[in-house]
């Protein structure tokens, strides 16, 4: 077995698609790291464990972003967390599926050296088949550049309830690229206001991920998330692409909203700081 390791996006995609494709819910993070990076020829840190031309683990970091590990075959997990132990530096912050992090903890800190501890658990959820859901009044409409300051607004408030510092010049940036490439979803009331958003992100193709869903808390429990959310999944399912989303595990009342929906569980997901 043989750990490689790259900093060039274009190989380190060149030599893991055809693994990540095996599990591409499971690999959508480090799968749509890899196509930006990619795009934009950004360097990273790329390690992967391999027997013959099987790839087995890898684990990939673009810029200062938590790297991303996924497993195809769990014996891979040993000599891809001794070799990263190794790196200069070593990598802090992993994310990934909850029983494969423990596994890569166990091996990290074998020799005492370092200690391991999950956090921020999260849930991926996939939809096939929408729940049928009263309709309120209102439409779901794409966001314009009259929507940024609010858009922006919003996003620093879903920061602080989600415990997150808010950034208002890095969340007008990323408000700014959905707006443009036509991903931002809102629905708006028979008043013709805003009430609730989502947006997809689509760097892996054939998957939609369901991002910055929120509604503001006047506008909560009126049945407007679960409309907008309706209508963006029809039409990603229509489209052929499978839709996900990621949350909170301990977040029970935005679980009950996308279960209501149609979304189940596919994986249980956290963070693996190393020290």
């Amino acid at each position: 077995m043989k750990v490689r390791f790259t900093r060039n996006p274009e190989e380190a995609q060149e030599a893991l698609v055809p693994s990540l494709s095996l599990d591409p819910l499971r690999a959508e993070r480090l799968s749509s790291a890899l196509v930006v990076a990619a795009k934009r020829s950004i360097a990273g840190h790329y390690w992967w464990a391999e027997e013959g031309n099987r790839v087995l683990a890898a684990v990939g970091q673009v810029g200062t972003a938590a790297a991303e590990l996924v497993v195809i075959d769990e014996i891979g997990i040993d000599p891809l967390a001794a070799a990263i132990s190794r790196a200069n530096p070593p990598l802090s912050e992993l994310r990934g599926c909850r029983d494969h992090l423990e596994l890569y903890g166990e091996a990290a800190t074998s020799d005492g050296s370092q200690t391991a501890r999950l956090h921020s658990p999260r849930t991926g959820f996939e939809i096939t088949e929408i729940n049928s859901r009263p309709r309120p009044q209102g439409r779901n409409r794409l966001a314009t550049d009259g929507d940024l300051d609010l858009m922006v607004a919003w996003m620093s408030v879903f920061d602080r309830e989600t415990g997150t510092v808010p950034d208002e010049n890095f969340n007008r940036r990323v408000i700014t690229q959905y707006v443009r490439i036509g991903r931002l979803h809102l629905w708006e009331d028979e008043g013709a206001r805003p009430v609730t958003s989502t947006a997809v992100y689509d760097a892996t193709p054939g998957i939609g991920r369901l991002v910055f869903v929120y509604t503001p808390l006047a506008h909560r429990g009126l049945g407007f998330a679960d409309a907008l959310l309706v209508e963006v999944t029809n039409s990603l399912l229509a489209s052929g692409s499978h839709c996900i989303l990621y949350a909170d595990s301990e977040s029970p009342a935005a679980n009950r909203l996308y279960e209501r929906v149609g979304f189940q569980p596919f994986a249980d997901l956290a963070t693996l700081s190393v020290r």
